[in-house]
């Protein structure tokens, strides 16, 4: 065994594995990778989060909203004009994947 072979054996034995992440379907935001030096297989989420906006209703002027433009889940908080910030509310769903778990999102 060479040298570049114990160092590639070191990288995936840490977790650093080599490969390009694909995604597992189309509007879902899963991603797959199978490394080309072990063949170990990870996933991992990637979700596009827009920034939180005001959600204008009219009953809520404080409601804040932000959604993942892939596959439109997202969560909501009420804007504290004092602290600047917000308490969050549980993820809503948005578009259902095809990974079974219902379109949820979590914090982001």
């Amino acid at each position: 065994m060479c040298l570049m072979d114990r160092i590639n054996q070191a990288k995936c034995a840490t977790g650093m594995h080599a490969g390009d992440w694909r995604w597992m379907a189309e509007g879902a935001c899963g991603q797959t990778r199978t490394c080309t030096r072990c063949g170990n297989v990870g996933t991992r989420d990637n979700h596009n989060v827009t920034k939180w906006a005001f959600a204008g209703d009219p009953g809520n002027p404080r409601l804040m909203e932000r959604h993942c433009e892939r596959c439109l889940s997202g969560e909501t908080k009420t804007f504290d004009p004092i602290r600047g910030s917000g308490r969050r509310s549980p993820p809503r769903r948005g578009r259902a994947s095809s990974r079974g778990n219902g379109g949820t999102m979590p914090s982001f």
